[in-house]
C-alpha cells in the first residue's frame, strides 16, 4: 500500500472537484485521525514525535523549553524512505492533497479500442476548457474487420464514426488514468539542527 492510500484510508479520497476536500489539519479531522496521521508520519517520515500547529506561522516550545519561531513550509511526500530524525520534531500544519494530475504523454497515449479522451483541459494563456480526442487506426483493419475491399476514403469515414459512437456511449472508459500527489504544510525547529 503506498504512503497516499494510507493517508486515504484515514481522510478518505477527495472528490474531484471539491476543494475543500483536499486540505487536512487540525479545523476538520477528529482526535482519532489526528493521532493517526501523527503515527503515520512518525513511521514514514522516522520523525521521534509530531506535533499540530494551529497556524502556518508561530511560536513553538522546542525540547530545550525555548520559545522559538517557526513557518511551515510545504513538502511533497513519495513512498522513498527518508533518514532518521527520530531526535527531531515535526511540526505539521496541514496535510494537502494535489488536483489529479496526468502525465502529458498518457493524454495521447490510447487507453482502449486505440483511442482516448483526455480529461478537462485548461489552455494556459486564455483559461479556456477544452479536451482532446485521439483515434488511431489502419486502413487495413477495415478489411481484416469488416473485409472491405478495396477500401474508400468513405469507408475510412463510417469506421471512424463508428469508433466515435462507441467512446461517446462509454467515455470514461478512454479516459487516462491520472494521479494526485500527497504533499505536508509543517516546520522544524532549526534550533535542533
Amino acid at each position: 500500500m503506498t504512503i497516499i492510500e494510507k493517508f486515504y484510508a484515514i481522510t478518505g479520497e477527495p472528490a474531484e472537484g471539491e476543494m475543500e476536500n483536499y486540505s487536512y489539519g487540525l479545523d476538520n479531522l477528529t482526535l482519532e485521525q489526528q493521532k493517526q496521521i501523527e503515527d503515520l508520519l512518525k513511521e514514514h517520515l522516522s520523525f521521534g514525535k509530531v506535533e499540530w500547529m494551529e497556524l502556518p506561522a508561530g511560536l513553538i516550545k522546542n525540547s530545550k523549553g525555548e520559545e522559538v519561531a517557526v513557518v511551515a513550509k510545504t513538502r511533497k511526500i513519495d513512498d522513498e524512505p527518508t533518514e532518521d530524525k527520530s531526535d527531531k520534531t515535526l511540526y505539521l500544519y496541514k496535510v494537502l492533497y494535489s488536483p489529479v494530475i496526468y502525465d502529458p504523454i498518457d493524454l495521447h497515449r490510447p487507453v482502449k479500442d486505440s483511442m482516448v479522451m483526455s480529461p478537462l483541459l485548461y489552455n494556459p494563456h486564455t483559461y479556456e476548457p477544452y479536451r482532446t480526442l485521439a483515434i488511431s487506426w489502419k486502413p487495413e483493419d477495415l478489411f481484416y474487420e469488416k473485409e472491405i475491399q478495396p477500401i474508400t476514403w468513405e469507408d475510412e469515414k463510417a469506421y471512424l464514426r463508428e469508433k466515435l459512437e462507441i467512446l461517446l456511449a462509454n467515455p470514461e472508459d478512454y479516459k487516462p488514468k491520472g494521479r494526485r500527489a500527497l504533499m505536508i504544510r509543517f516546520a522544524l525547529d532549526k534550533t535542533e539542527e
